[in-house]
């Protein structure tokens, strides 16, 4: 008895920690997989472009001096090549977790003074090469100043993913997933009752998947993750992916502990009725073997009073 409870016992603990470890591995997984994935960022970063350039665009208007250019073909020179070159370097900032930093960048320098050029020779203005130059450094300053507000080397979820914990962490959940599989059979002698616990486990964990990610999306959607609010709105969307695709991954966790328990269910029942069946003839045998042996070892009936009675002698 004390040995069936230890089993029991043991069988518990090990289906919560396949629970666990399932729940632990897919966030994990999917996390890690899209975060250090630079065109994920690029991706979620360029929808917030527009938001980005009118930044940019709003520092200029009170940044920019007088000169032959005017103010709107100074803006016009944040193009749409330029603010995908500032959303691409931001996302890869984000991804490497590098500081924010366009001072120094010749490439988005030389983007401006091609859009100012191109401006000024469209429109006949007579200016120099120089003055272009200026206007350009300028703007990239603009820049460099707006885009330095994005903190994107200090997100802290962000940087879990990236750290050798988060990867150390996916490993040891994908190896308790395996040794508390082989467990749970070791403890069950390999008999299918092991199916009820691991069937058990992949439908409470793909449950947890889903629900959890519902929760934290419906009541997590005032979270800040920086005190600029395109980065954090950047940040944010790409979470919420994460958590979104952490639905179909419980609906097929699931699904495959549906499928697991089904199969498990689907074998006792053929099994009892094989029982069932084996037990209807052994009592059927019985019944025969009994009734045989009753009436050959049945009593010789009494002689009735006045009846003769006769005896064979053998000689």
């Amino acid at each position: 008895m004390d040995n069936y409870i230890v089993k029991r016992i043991s069988c518990i603990v090990l289906s919560l920690l396949l629970t666990a470890a399932l729940v632990l591995s897919i966030f994990g997984i999917t996390g890690i997989a899209l975060f250090r994935s630079t065109s994920f960022i690029v991706s979620k970063s360029s929808q917030y472009s527009d938001a980005i350039a009118k930044s940019i665009n709003s520092e200029i208007e009170q940044q920019m001096p007088v000169s032959k250019l005017t103010l709107q073909d100074c803006k016009a020179a944040i193009d749409g090549g330029v603010c995908d070159y500032i959303v691409s370097v931001t996302a890869k900032n984000i991804a490497h977790k590098n500081a924010n930093d366009f001072s120094l960048d010749t490439a988005l320098y030389n983007k401006i003074y091609a859009n100012l050029t191109s401006a000024a020779k469209g429109k006949d203005i007579s200016i120099s090469a120089d003055e272009i130059g200026d206007i350009a450094s300028l703007e990239v300053d603009v820049i460099n100043s707006v885009m330095a507000q994005m903190d994107t080397n200090n997100i802290a979820y962000i940087s879990l993913f990236y750290s050798k914990f988060a990867g150390a962490a996916v490993l040891v959940s994908v190896a308790l997933v395996i040794a508390a599989i082989f467990l749970l059979d070791f403890v069950n002698s390999g008999r299918h009752r092991k199916n009820s616990y691991i069937g058990m486990s992949f439908a409470s964990a793909g449950a947890i998947d889903i629900f959890a990610s519902l929760a934290i999306l419906r009541f997590g959607t005032g979270l800040q993750f920086s005190q600029n609010e395109v980065l954090s709105s950047i940040v944010a969307d790409a979470l919420q992916t994460v958590l979104k695709l952490q639905i179909p991954c419980g609906a097929a966790l699931v699904l495959v502990g549906y499928l697991v328990l089904f199969f498990n269910y689907r074998y006792f029942s053929k099994k009892n009725v094989k029982v069932r069946e084996q037990r209807e003839v052994n009592a059927k045998m019985r019944e025969d073997y009994m009734r045989h042996y009753e009436q050959k070892n049945a009593p010789r009936p009494e002689p009735k009073l006045g009846e003769r009675e006769e005896h064979l002698i053998d000689f």
